[in-house]
Parts: C-alpha cells; sequence; structure tokens
C-alpha cells in the first residue's frame, strides 16, 4: 500500500476519533469553532461523513495495489497485465517464461503463443509452416501411416508425377507385387512381409507355385483366422471382424458395428489352404476381383516357452519389420491342461499389417509346453474392400433357408432374412 493511502486513512482516522469525542462532548476551541461544531448531532454528521470518504480511498487503493502488481511485472496496465497472465496459465507456464517465450516469437513475427507453439512443432519435423506440417499430419493419420513414412511416400509419388496418393499406393503395390512374383517359386509357401504376395490373383498364384498343393476349403462358417482369433473352443471372443456374440477385435481399426450373419462372408471371400512339404499355410481371397487379402502361418520357436520370452522375440522382429508402433490386440487367458494366456499385437509396414498371435502352450506332467505362434499378413486396402463388400451383400434383402434339429428326428425350418 502506497505512502499517499497510508497517509491519508490516517488523517481520515485521525478525525473520525476527534469528531467521535466531539459527539459526546462537544469541545471548545478554534477547529470547532472553524467547523462550526456547536452541538453533538453536528459533529457526528461530520463523523459519517469523513467515515464516507473511505470508500473512495478503498477504490484507490485497489486501484494503486493492482497498478503496483503490474508494473512490478513489466506492464503499465492491470488489465493488461491479467490478459496476460491469463494466457501464461491457459499455456501452462510461469509469466516470466511465458514473458521470455513470447519474445522469441515476436521475432518470428508471431503474437499468439499457440501460432508460435505450432511453428515450433512444424520446425521439429522439417517444415517451415504449421499449416504444411498439419495438412501432412492429417494426412499421414488418414492413412495409418507415421508421418515420415508418408512424407517419403508423397516425395516419391511427387516424383513420378501422382496427383492422387491413393493412385500412387496402388502402383507402388503392382510394382511391389510383380517384385515378390518373380521370386515366388523358390519360396515354398512361406513368406515373410518383405516377400509375401498380398494383392496377387489367385489363377496367377495357382499357376506359378508347383512345390505346394493349393485347394480350396469347402465348409467353414465365420472365417475365422488363427492369428485372429487363436481358440473358438477356448471361449476367446475375438472374431474379426465384429459378430453377433462378441465385440473384441485384433485389429480395431475394422469396426463393422453391424452384425455378420451366419453365411454372409462366404459371398464376399474364398478361403484356400496351402499344403507344401513342412508346413501348411491359410490363404484368403476376395470373391469380387480374387485378390489374396489375408496370408496366415505358424512359426516355431523351439525350447522357449515363456510368454515374456516369446513375446520379446516376437517384439523385436516386429519393430524391425515395421514402419509404425506395436498395438495390443487382446490378452486373455483361458484353462486347456493348465492355464494359457493369449496374447495378440499387430503393426504396420507401409499399407500392409503383421498380426502375431501366441497362444501359450499346455502343461503336461508339469512342463510347459511348446507355445503356439500364429503370423497373419493383412492388406490394408484388400481388407477394407472386403469390409465394404460385407455392408454391400448384407444391404441387399435376400432369404436364406437354415436346418436345425430338434434333437427327434424333425427338422425345423426357419428364415433368416439378411
Amino acid at each position: 500500500m502506497s505512502i499517499i493511502v497510508v497517509t491519508i486513512a490516517s488523517i481520515l482516522l485521525a478525525l473520525i476519533i476527534y469528531l467521535l469525542v466531539n459527539s459526546y462532548v462537544p469541545l471548545t476551541n478554534k477547529i470547532n469553532n472553524t467547523l462550526k461544531i456547536n452541538s453533538r448531532g453536528k459533529s457526528m454528521v461530520y463523523m459519517f461523513a469523513v467515515m464516507l470518504c473511505y470508500v473512495p480511498l478503498y477504490f484507490y487503493a485497489d486501484y494503486d495495489n493492482k497498478l503496483s502488481i503490474a508494473q512490478q511485472n513489466g506492464y503499465d496496465d492491470y488489465k493488461v497485465y491479467r490478459a496476460e497472465l491469463g494466457k501464461a496459465e491457459k499455456a501452462g507456464l510461469p509469466l516470466q517464461a511465458y514473458q521470455r517465450e513470447m519474445v522469441k516469437a515476436a521475432k518470428l513475427g508471431l503474437h499468439n503463443y499457440q501460432d508460435y507453439v505450432n511453428l515450433l512443432e512444424a520446425q521439429d519435423y522439417g517444415y517451415s509452416d504449421f499449416d504444411s506440417y498439419q495438412a501432412d499430419l492429417n494426412a499421414a493419420q488418414k492413412y495409418g501411416l507415421p508421418l515420415y513414412v508418408y512424407t517419403d511416400a508423397k516425395a516419391e509419388a511427387d516424383a513420378k508425377n501422382f496427383t492422387n496418393f491413393d493412385d500412387y499406393i496402388i502402383d507402388r503395390e503392382k510394382q511391389s507385387l510383380i517384385q515378390k512374383m518373380a521370386g515366388i517359386v523358390s519360396l515354398e509357401g512361406d513368406y515373410n512381409i518383405d516377400n509375401v504376395p498380398l494383392g496377387v490373383k489367385k489363377s496367377e498364384l495357382l499357376s506359378t507355385i508347383y512345390n505346394c498343393k493349393i485347394s480350396q476349403i469347402p465348409d467353414y462358417t465365420f472365417p475365422v483366422t488363427k492369428s485372429l482369433a487363436p481358440r473358438s473352443e477356448a471361449h476367446i471372443s475375438h472374431f474379426f471382424p465384429e459378430t453377433q456374440k462378441n465385440s473384441h477385435f485384433g485389429l480395431n481399426l475394422y469396426s463393422m458395428n453391424f452384425t455378420v450373419m451366419p453365411g454372409l462372408d462366404r459371398q464376399v471371400i474364398s478361403k484356400y489352404e496351402m499344403k507344401c512339404e513342412d508346413a501348411r499355410y491359410d490363404l484368403w481371397f476376395l470373391n469380387d476381383d480374387d485378390s489374396l487379402v489375408l496370408y496366415e502361418k505358424t512359426i516355431n520357436l523351439p525350447n522357449i516357452r515363456k510368454l515374456d520370452a516369446i513375446e520379446r522375440r516376437l517384439t523385436q522382429t516386429l519393430l524391425e519389420k515395421c514402419d509404425s508402433d506395436i498395438n495390443i490386440g487382446i490378452e486373455a487367458s483361458f484353462e486347456e491342461n493348465g492355464t494359457r494366456s493369449v496374447k495378440n499385437m499387430y503393426c504396420k509396414n507401409f499399407q500392409d499389417y503383421i498380426v502375431a498371435t501366441i497362444v501359450e502352450g499346455p502343461m503336461i506332467s508339469g512342463v510347459r509346453q511348446d507355445a503356439d505362434i500364429h503370423i497373419g499378413y493383412l492388406s490394408e486396402r484388400r481388407w477394407n474392400q472386403y469390409i465394404d463388400n460385407l455392408k454391400t451383400v448384407k444391404s441387399k434383402k435376400s432369404n436364406v433357408q437354415f436346418t436345425q434339429s430338434d434333437g427327434k428326428n424333425k427338422t425345423k425350418t426357419f428364415e433368416s432374412r439378411i
């Protein structure tokens, strides 16, 4: 509080005390004669008048105090100070730190802290302005790619004069498939993310591979894979995409949000098995264009039986193969020859997914057996096509006949409208 305010308050207090004394016994002196205080009533009137002087003094003291606070922080106006303090608090910074940052922002021609932060973020990723950075970031998120992967691909697309990134993706897929198919005969069916021919036509694959037998699986219900639904009999509700009875996903991105009825999937995909000399593989082909959408295999890690050790080994491999983070699809356990854990993880290599599922081995005679490890390679673009086809089929009205035995050699027929 300033000296002026203290002095005025002291003078007013002295006057109030003097007038209070006069309100009891009027004094005879020059002050009373000058002020013409000749009665107790008049003394009280003057006292209340002096007391009212404290009201403007209070507001002046408040103004003076706020001005002092503002000046201590380098501002000449308290409202400006409060506004800047609010901005600093919103930014999560002490005022002085905010002021230092805004000095830096002003040198860049910016007067808004968020604009300054946005520019710094853009510069961290090699951009000279935030709008270009945000546009690329949005596009990268749209295609499910890390920013650095998208920018590299975009630069390649621009160099090849592609004006549409989707066209570039399709062309890249075609060129990659040509290279993969050139050496496919010698692979004996065991592919990895670098050479799996996702998108290849069924007829081309069947006519190219001579050392494996590929045949269609004629009868199956909803297409459950080992990597996406490892143990249906163990009550692991992990179908893909969503069915009537569950809502868990290996890849949460592909939630269809509607029920897939039995038989619907067979109008959209055909499932094949490929038997080679040493192993068996599962293949899914889209019915509308006969392209390979998913390839699945089982791998072995002999003598590595602890779940965490297997997970570390797979994680290391996925980190080497993928350009995205590793995500967890499901973690569960079930009882089958002891408690067995299930863990599903996945990551992306550009537009293709690697899906790995570990099913812990059973306990036999107190000894943990080898785990089941399933690896699936999934084309994102083809899988989106599969989802769209499912939606198209479901939207069509058709009648499907099912039969169900009632246990008394009688058959009940019921209609299911898809």
